[in-house]
């Protein structure tokens, strides 16, 4: 029974130790791939808002806000994993359009000040948008528990092999004491 009790012991802890090494994994892997897009994302939007292109300044400003709006609706229905995604390419789509602003207006004027009071107003509702979404947390908080659990899991197995081993001990005593 103790041997039995001690191969489960050491099953649980592979079983445990196989599935944080795939939490792990796969974290490390998502990372490296939100990166990537990201990267290209931003690419693709600097190549369209950047000076020298097709489009007036004036197109630029209307395809920048056409796409904020896009992606606070996105925002607005993604889960937790998209939502930071989102939310940085809103908070750099919104610093390439006050860029855009600067470039199409004489400052002060009245469309500078009105696409100027626009750009805040879009950093503050992202920064309200944003503020309840966790982040690594919650997948650090996961593998934090499957430890937990692991080491409660193998704590429960240790005692119980200690149980037994007292039990087996008593026995062996009381078997050389009716011997004697």
């Amino acid at each position: 029974q103790i041997a039995s009790l001690q191969e489960a012991r050491q099953l649980s802890q592979e079983l445990f130790q196989k599935e944080l090494d795939v939490l792990n994994e796969k974290l490390a892997l998502v990372k490296e791939l939100e990166s990537l897009v990201e990267s290209i994302r931003q690419n693709i939007q600097s190549l369209l808002l950047a000076p020298g292109g097709p489009e007036s300044v004036f197109e630029r400003i209307s395809r920048a806000q056409t796409r904020i709006g896009e992606l606070f609706s996105g925002l607005q229905t993604a889960g937790p994993e998209e939502q930071a995604r989102i939310g940085k390419e809103l908070q750099n789509l919104i610093n390439e359009l006050n860029q855009l602003r600067q470039e199409g207006f004489q400052a002060p004027s009245p469309e500078s000040d009105a696409l100027f009071r626009d750009i805040i107003g879009n950093l503050e509702t992202l920064a309200d948008m944003v503020e309840p979404i966790r982040s690594s947390e919650e997948i650090e908080a996961s593998i934090e528990a499957i430890e937990k659990a692991s080491q409660a899991n193998l704590d429960s197995i240790d005692d119980n092999i200690k149980s037994l081993e007292e039990n087996q001990k008593q026995l062996d005593q009381r078997r050389n004491e009716l011997q004697e």
